[in-house]
């Protein structure tokens, strides 16, 4: 009779143990130590802080963030669990605190070439969530489970889309007069809108500002976006967001080259014109109505789905 008394209390304990295990949130955030040191920075890429404004949608406003600094991984506090997206260059060797627990999900690895040095981490979290189809299979060549997930700035428009339009075209760090075919197809399409205005922006930020201002930047670009008209791009953290906020959009790849970042992307959501990785050939793809405006493929609502989803799990997870 004790026995069974002794079995049912500690079953209940570790229930109760199990479900008091709470794990804070974690979100990432840019030093880009190695980048000042090894390249003299002055500017970064707003778009590394747009996504992690995708991230941060998946954590309770009520709930504190600890944040972490994407190349500094020795992390010496509490368990979090964190959405690792975006972008990332490995930096061997590696130093991934078991303190961390993370979701790989939207992942893009810069330089594939060093996957062994990370693969012990990523296998122990695989299946991997893959930004692009080109780190899709540098991955499963290095035997780790991995899947195209797509990216999840394409969520953003569930918290930034906005029913203000306004006659806008944002020019997003595209400069004319480096590719005539290009520009001659861009004129043509601002000759066709007669926008009230034409903006040019550029997501190349000084490097000196706080976090939190860097976090207003990326807000602020994000109600611009959702208010334009229309939006061409060079920057896949434009793009896709422009997607979600429901504002027509094309990328351009202006150069011939084997950028893997473009791989799944721009040849399953976004219309673009220029050169798609591993073509020689100028290519132009755009969907428009039947008045001749641009449109956006809806197709990656099936993939914010899967991602939302898996979001969902990884944080109720005890």
């Amino acid at each position: 009779m004790l026995f069974f008394i002794y079995l049912i209390f500690n079953f209940k304990l570790k229930n109760i143990l199990a479900n008091n295990l709470n794990y804070s949130k974690g979100l990432l955030i840019y030093n880009y130590k190695r980048e000042i040191e090894t390249f003299h920075f002055e500017y970064f890429n707003i778009g590394d802080y747009i996504q992690s404004l995708a991230a941060k949608q998946f954590i309770n406003s009520k709930e504190k963030i600890i944040f972490l600094d994407r190349d500094n991984l020795n992390y010496k506090g509490s368990l979090i669990k964190i959405i690792f997206n975006g972008w990332y260059y490995i930096y061997p060797p590696i130093n991934f605190s078991e303190n961390i627990i993370p979701l790989f999900i939207s992942f893009h690895i810069n330089n594939i070439d060093k996957i062994k040095y990370m693969k012990k981490i990523l296998k122990k979290y695989e299946p991997i969530g893959a930004r692009d189809i080109n780190t899709m299979i540098a991955l499963q060549k290095n035997g780790i489970k991995s899947y195209f997930s797509s990216c999840l700035t394409l969520t953003l428009g569930k918290t930034y889309s906005s029913k203000i339009k306004k006659n806008i075209i944002y020019l997003v760090d595209y400069k004319f007069n480096k590719n005539f075919f290009i520009d001659l197809e861009i004129i043509k399409i601002l000759n066709f809108y007669q926008p009230d205005e034409v903006k040019f922006m550029s997501h190349y930020i000084n490097i000196t500002y706080s976090h939190q201002k860097r976090f207003e930047i990326a807000k602020n670009y994000l109600k611009k976006y959702s208010q334009a008209k229309l939006i061409i791009t060079t920057r896949i953290h434009c793009a896709l967001p422009s997607i979600s906020l429901n504002v027509p959009v094309i990328l351009v790849i202006p150069k011939k080259n084997n950028d893997g970042r473009y791989t799944g992307l721009a040849n399953t959501f976004l219309n673009f014109i220029g050169y798609y990785p591993k073509s020689k050939k100028f290519i132009k793809e755009i969907l428009i109505d039947e008045k001749g405006y641009v449109i956006n493929d809806q197709g990656y609502k099936n993939y914010v789905y899967k991602m939302e989803e898996i979001i969902k799990k990884f944080f109720n997870k005890k």
